[in-house]
Formats: C-alpha cells, sequence, structure tokens
C-alpha cells in the first residue's frame, strides 16, 4: 500500500467517524432523549434534525414582536393599579412559555438546535429537584458559561460542592454579618450626602440603575476583596464585560467545537479570562506572601482556609459579578415600583421612621422592618394564576404580609435564591444589603417614576431595566 493509499483511507476513516458523530448528535441521540421523555408524559415541539424548535421560536417570538412591539408602560396613578398594571413579564421576556405551557402542559421539552432543554413549572417536581439535587445532574450545555463561573460553588458538582460550600458557609452566616453591615452602611451614607447635595433646592432625576450599580460594585469589591477594593473593582468591571458577552452567545445555539475558533467571541471573551485570572493570581500570591490572611474579607478569609488558592481564584472570580449585579437589579426595579405605587413608599417610609428614629439600622433592626422585607423581593415573584390567583400581574406587596409560605398555594411558588441544598450561599447577605439601603434611603428622600422613564425590561444572565431607572428624588 502506498502513502496515497495510506492518505486516502486515513481521510475515508475521518470523514466516516466525523459524520458518525454528527449522526449521533444531531439525529439519533435527540430522537432517543426525546422518546425516553414521552415514555414519561413529558411532551413539547417535535426535533426536527439541526434545528431543533428553532423555526417554531422564531414563528412566536416574531409574532409576539408584531402584537407587542414593547411591553404596557408602568401606570404613573396608583388609583389606576387594578386597571392599568397588568404588565405580564412572561409574556413579553419569554413569550414560548405561555403557548406551550397551554399546549404540553407543566413541563415540557423543547430544543435549542440539537440540545434539549426542560422547562418545569410544577411546584412538586420543582420541590423534589431542589431537594434531592443528587437525583438531577447539573449539565452546563454552553462552555461560555466557565469562562464567567469557572469551577466555582454554583456550578460544581459532587465532593467538590460539599467540600466548598462548607468552607464558605461560615463567611455568608448571621454572625458574621454583622460585621459586614457597616461596609454597607458606610457606603450608603456617602451616596446620600452625593444626592443630598444634589437635590439640596430643589427635586433632582437620576437614573437609579446607575447609581446602584456604583454603589453596590464598592460594597462588593469592599466585602470580597478588603483593602484591595480598587483591584477587586476593576475585576469585577472585567467581569460585567464576560457576562455581557456570554448573555449574548447564550441566545445563539452552540456548536461543538466552535469555541476554538478565532472569532471575534472567543478572542474577546478568552482575553477577559485569562485577564482576570492574571490579577486575580496576582493579588492571592501577594496577600498570601504578606500573611494577609484576616477574615475581615472574603479573600482574606479563604487565604486562611484549607481551600487551594486555584480554588480561591475561582470563588473570587465568581462572587466579584455576583455580589453586586444582583442587588443593584433588585434595588433598582423596587425603587420604580415603589417610585409609581408611591402609597406602598409611603407605608414603608412610615415603618423605618417608627423603627430607627432618624438612626442607621443596625442589623437587629433589620429584622423590624416587616413592610420593607417584603416589599424587596416582589419585583421576582412569579406569574402563574394557578399559584397566585388572578391578582398574580398586580403589584401587591400585601401578599407576603403573613410570610411567603402563605403568600401563595404552593410553597414552591416563589423561589427567587431557589430553595434546598443548593440555595444562594449569598441570599442572607443580598437581602440584609437591599434593607440597609433601601431604609437609610427612605428616611432622606422622596421619589416618583420620572416621565423620562421607559418600561422595558431586559433579560440577559438577570431581568434588567432596559432602558435605565430615571426616578425624580426629592430630600425630606
Amino acid at each position: 500500500m502506498d502513502k496515497f493509499e495510506i492518505i486516502y483511507f486515513s481521510l475515508s476513516f475521518l470523514v466516516f467517524f466525523v459524520l458518525q458523530k454528527l449522526l449521533f448528535a444531531l439525529w439519533w441521540n435527540p430522537l432517543r432523549i426525546q422518546k425516553q421523555f414521552h415514555k414519561q408524559g413529558i411532551r413539547g415541539p417535535q426535533y426536527r434534525p439541526v434545528i431543533g424548535s428553532l423555526k417554531e421560536l422564531a414563528v412566536i417570538y416574531r409574532r409576539a414582536k408584531e402584537e407587542s412591539p414593547t411591553p404596557p408602560p408602568l401606570p404613573l396613578q396608583p388609583q389606576s393599579c387594578k386597571e392599568n398594571t397588568k404588565h405580564n413579564l412572561v409574556q413579553h421576556i419569554f413569550p414560548h412559555l405561555p403557548p406551550w405551557i397551554n399546549k404540553y402542559g407543566k413541563n415540557f421539552l423543547f430544543w435549542f438546535g440539537p440540545l434539549p432543554r426542560i422547562v418545569v413549572t410544577e411546584p412538586e417536581l420543582i420541590k423534589k429537584m431542589f431537594s434531592d439535587p443528587k437525583q438531577f445532574i447539573l449539565l452546563v450545555q454552553h462552555p461560555a458559561l466557565y469562562q464567567l463561573i469557572g469551577k466555582a460553588l454554583p456550578l460544581a458538582e459532587g465532593d467538590a460542592w460539599t467540600t466548598n460550600r462548607k468552607l464558605l458557609s461560615p463567611f455568608f452566616n448571621l454572625e458574621s454579618l454583622k460585621g459586614l453591615s457597616h461596609i454597607v452602611i458606610e457606603a450608603t451614607e456617602k451616596l446620600v450626602e452625593t444626592w443630598s447635595n444634589l437635590a439640596k433646592s430643589s427635586e433632582w432625576e437620576a437614573d437609579v440603575y446607575s447609581e446602584f450599580e456604583e454603589l453596590v460594585q464598592n460594597i462588593a469589591a469592599t466585602v470580597v476583596f478588603g483593602r484591595n477594593a480598587k483591584e477587586g473593582k476593576y475585576i469585577g468591571h472585567l467581569q460585567m464585560k464576560q457576562e455581557n458577552l456570554i448573555a449574548g452567545a447564550l441566545r445563539n445555539v452552540y456548536i461543538p467545537g466552535t469555541r476554538f475558533l478565532p472569532t471575534s467571541f472567543n478572542l474577546s471573551s478568552n482575553w477577559l479570562r485569562k485577564e482576570v485570572d492574571r490579577l486575580l493570581m496576582q493579588l492571592i500570591k501577594r496577600r498570601g506572601a504578606n500573611r494577609d490572611t484576616t477574615e475581615s474579607d472574603l479573600l482574606g478569609y479563604l487565604l486562611s482556609s484549607s481551600m487551594p488558592r486555584e480554588q480561591i481564584k475561582e470563588e473570587c472570580r465568581v462572587f466579584s459579578v455576583a455580589a453586586y449585579e444582583t442587588v443593584s437589579i433588585l434595588l433598582s426595579w423596587t425603587f420604580i415600583m415603589l417610585g409609581t405605587f408611591t402609597e406602598w413608599q409611603d407605608k414603608a417610609r412610615e415603618e423605618v421612621s417608627e423603627v430607627l428614629k432618624g438612626n442607621n439600622p443596625s442589623f437587629e433592626t433589620l429584622s423590624r422592618l416587616k413592610i420593607v422585607s417584603f416589599i424587596v423581593p416582589i419585583i421576582a415573584i412569579h406569574h402563574d394564576k394557578d399559584l397566585w390567583g388572578e391578582n398574580a400581574d398586580v403589584f401587591d406587596p400585601s401578599r407576603f404580609s403573613e410570610g411567603v409560605a402563605k403568600a401563595a398555594k404552593h410553597p414552591m411558588a416563589f423561589m427567587p435564591f431557589t430553595v434546598g441544598p443548593r440555595i444562594c450561599i449569598g441570599m442572607n447577605f443580598v437581602l440584609m444589603e437591599a434593607k440597609i439601603i433601601l431604609a437609610m434611603l427612605l428616611q432622606k428622600f422622596r421619589f416618583v417614576v420620572s416621565p423620562n422613564y421607559k418600561h422595558e425590561p431586559s433579560y440577559s444572565v438577570i431581568m434588567k431595566p432596559g432602558k435605565g431607572a430615571q426616578i425624580i428624588l426629592t430630600r425630606i
């Protein structure tokens, strides 16, 4: 056999191997998965080779855009609540969900290209999934997520998750949070001073989304990196760039192998990943060499633990962005809703004045702010009328007045931080931070939604005010 025959047979084998892999990934495996789910009573749009359910999705999204190009604006008069506040965010953000839930049931299967996606909205199954996570594999279908999160706690599995969760948990327990509350208070005092000067003689309009981003980023950088907050803030800035890149990638079908191609996305994402790695390891080595392992910040705490430095880098990577984006968006939506429904703003302010008596909140007094506590998470409520009743789309914080468990017909109806063993480890810190900031600002300012505000929620990794959150502030 001469060398040309060897090359010919080698190429033939390679082509056969590639075709076999493609046939398995694009046809046989999806049909096998679909058949298995059908046996369990879970159905959905029929799988189409290569494109999956993309054709049906395109039709639904195009029709939704034609019928409702923008979401209905929030009313500026509280008395119009019952008539005009049914802003169906699910229909606007995920228009494929309502028709497919109606057609296929609470749980269904659809296809993003050749990749299966399961939608689960049945409370009992959700409870089972979160209560016994060992029965469910955490499958990340888009490798771009690793560029942002790496091997940190949110994507960890098995023994790695158990070990790292145990190491991280003490930093976020209630006793530790008492020591972190002063960081939130000091940063918010500076914001209050800035806003007071700008609104000294008259009302002042601000995009509070941008304002809260800056505030909470400063807090997060201090909590995670301590006296290295300036470097930490820059790392968080790079991580936000990475998140914005990945948000776009997640909307596209991932084709295996494309992450190795020199595309604009891959080049930018890889550079951001390497730069964040470099900066974090540089900081970790410097702090470790100086034996700077005090527990006043997350990095110092982890350096004093048994966690390997490579894993410390991974955890600091995710907390540098997760610690501030969730809170800044939560506060922005809270201000938008309270700036629209000012009667609830007045009730919250009255409670804050009665409890705090003009003083800054403390960790102990936060538990006495009942109205503030059930206003803060309102934007995260789900919109299933079977669970929440006919007023599911109405802004009604009083539904939480007797606690989350009694707010809906099933305890799994409300879980902004998930539930079970994998519940968000930073939940208590996020809620403490949001309540402190809200309580301090309510004491100093009245606010209403500006006529310049455009209600256009946009969804990337988390739902944000797409055109900012313009609020008119007046000093009290």
